[in-house]
């Protein structure tokens, strides 16, 4: 599902980037336009494939450069060595087909369609590769500011290095999980762990059961919004009943959305959730604040909290 979005993103347009802010039915038509694009890319580049050996080094080496990006989320930032590959067949193509070379086809037909891609090169690698690099290349510069002030706004004591930190809405849960790189960066004392329960963007409704336990139903429910499904894609789905236990703590899936999402989810602490085993942050108007569980029986809601 990846190869073709990362592989139309090196050879044209648009960046593979952008599956991330794209709802499914949008990826499913991306990847469609991917799948024709590089079929007609292929039919125009196979003579020159086939001619030269050169060519086939270039092209080789940069199919068998996809299946290890291929294990996370698409991005433009992982091309560099598929890149190298991508390079050397489309210089050699773009020469062989502005020279006329003797082996090309003749047929009308594949004259179109090199001259169709002969524009695509030329736009895609001469004009709007050279306005994105700057662009791509600065891209994580204002989340780096973003990210050290909420780590930095953090009311946590030395006294954390003794304890669980659990942050119940993190305005992303990709970003959350920069706290500790952070914190160790910073040399400040970090938590023996850090469980992250629930997206921040939307409105959250939390219910204690008992003194050990929260349950959190996210309206929209859980990996609905941008940057979820880097954690966890459709290819592995959360099952109704499924737990997954970690140290302290159990996660279990109560109840699914009707696309099969998680819409419900209990957390099980190995202590009263008020025990000094856990220290408890919320995220609140912009910095992370303390969290106070509800008490056994009551429910509350947190208000959807805006990403920056």
């Amino acid at each position: 599902m990846r190869a073709p979005l990362l592989l139309a993103d090196q050879l044209a347009v648009p960046p593979s980037s952008i599956v991330f802010i794209l709802p499914p039915a949008a990826v499913a038509v991306f990847w469609v336009w991917a799948m024709v694009l590089l079929a007609a890319l292929f039919i125009a580049l196979l003579p020159l494939i086939r001619h030269d050996q050169t060519a086939r080094f270039w092209a080789l080496g940069m199919i068998l450069c996809l299946p290890p990006i291929c294990a996370t989320m698409p991005h433009s930032r992982l091309l560099f060595f598929v890149g190298l590959g991508g390079l050397g067949l489309v210089a050699q193509w773009f020469v062989a087909f502005k020279e006329h070379a003797d082996w090309l086809p003749k047929g009308r037909r594949w004259q179109s369609l090199g001259r169709a891609v002969l524009v695509v090169f030329f736009v895609a690698h001469g004009i709007i590769a050279p306005i994105l690099l700057p662009l791509n290349a600065l891209s994580t510069t204002p989340a780096e500011a973003y990210i050290q002030g909420a780590v930095n706004s953090a009311p946590l004591g030395p006294d954390v290095a003794e304890k669980d930190l659990i942050i119940v809405n993190p305005p992303s849960v990709y970003y959350a999980h920069h706290f500790l790189t952070v914190r160790a960066l910073n040399n400040a004392p970090q938590p023996r762990h850090l469980r992250v329960l629930a997206p921040g963007t939307t409105l959250l409704h939390i219910s204690r059961p008992d003194e050990h336990t929260l349950v959190i139903r996210p309206e929209g429910g859980f990996l609905a919004y941008p940057f979820d499904n880097v954690f966890r894609g459709d290819v592995y789905p959360l099952r109704l009943g499924q737990r997954i236990a970690l140290t302290n703590m159990t996660a279990e899936i109560t109840e699914l959305t009707a696309d099969g999402r998680p819409s419900e989810a209990t957390f099980r602490f190995a202590a009263p959730l008020e025990s000094d085993l856990f220290s408890w942050l919320q995220w609140k108007d912009g910095i992370y604040v303390p969290f106070e569980p509800p008490r056994p029986g009551a429910e509350i809601t947190l208000a959807a909290q805006r990403l920056f």
